[in-house]
C-alpha cells in the first residue's frame, strides 16, 4: 500500500467525495426499481440508498 493511499483527505477533497456519491444514491434513487437494484448490487437496496441520502445532511455542516 502506497503512503499515497493511507494519507488523509484534504477538507475539500472529502467535501467533493461526500457530495458525488450523495449524488449518486439521489439519481439512482430517481430510477425505477430494477434501475435502482442494478446500481446497488441486489442487496438491501432501500437500506443503502436511505443511508446514503441520510449521510448528505453531513455536507450542511
Amino acid at each position: 500500500m502506497s503512503a499515497e493511499s493511507t494519507r488523509p483527505l484534504k477538507p475539500e477533497e472529502a467535501f467533493r467525495n461526500a457530495y458525488w456519491y450523495f449524488v449518486e444514491a439521489l439519481e439512482t434513487l430517481a430510477a425505477d426499481p430494477e434501475a435502482q437494484c442494478d446500481a446497488m448490487g441486489d442487496c438491501n437496496v432501500g437500506w443503502e440508498i436511505k443511508d446514503d441520502v441520510a449521510a448528505g445532511r453531513y455536507l450542511a455542516g
